[in-house]
């Protein structure tokens, strides 16, 4: 039995030795996938935060666009708005159809009114020149004849005295 005791104590010491092995791999395999999970969590969280960042700088880049396109927006409904009011006083001021007719026919009937005077006073004025005219002519007879009258008598005394 005595050998039995050093064969049993050689397999437990292989066996002591073997089971130390296989605990020392599986404790450095352990912490290589440790160290292997360590980095990649690293890696996730550092691509985390670059994603927050990139995430946070697009949202703040589509606030300013939002903003600008409001602005724009606002902007352009505020032209909008002018023109609507020009065209609503445009429309205000401007006169009517009916009131321009009202107009062109009062302005009508006053041009006819004066057409009438004018030839009124024309006629008037026609008749007047007649009149005038006539007058004129009998005193540059009448003055014709005193002349001539004056001529003879001055000849008729020249030679009879």
């Amino acid at each position: 039995m005595e050998l039995e005791i050093p064969i049993l104590r050689f397999f437990e010491e292989l066996y002591n030795a073997q089971k130390k092995n296989f605990i020392d791999l599986l404790e450095s395999k352990v912490n290589h996938l440790e160290s292997l999970l360590k980095a990649a969590q690293e890696q996730n969280d550092l691509r985390f935060n670059l994603s927050k960042e990139a995430t946070t700088v697009a949202m703040a880049s589509a606030e300013k666009a939002v903003q600008k396109a409001e602005s724009a927006s606002d902007k352009r409904f505020e032209g909008m708005n002018e023109i609507r009011g020009a065209m609503a006083d445009a429309q205000r001021l401007n006169i009517t159809r009916v009131e321009s007719d009202a107009k062109f026919a009062a302005l009508d009937e006053k041009i006819g009114n004066v057409t009438t005077l004018v030839n009124s006073l024309s006629s008037k004025l026609d008749k007047q020149e007649g009149k005038s005219g006539g007058i004129t002519q009998f005193l540059g007879w009448i003055i014709s004849g005193i002349i001539a009258l004056v001529a003879i008598l001055t000849l008729i005394f020249k030679f009879a005295g």
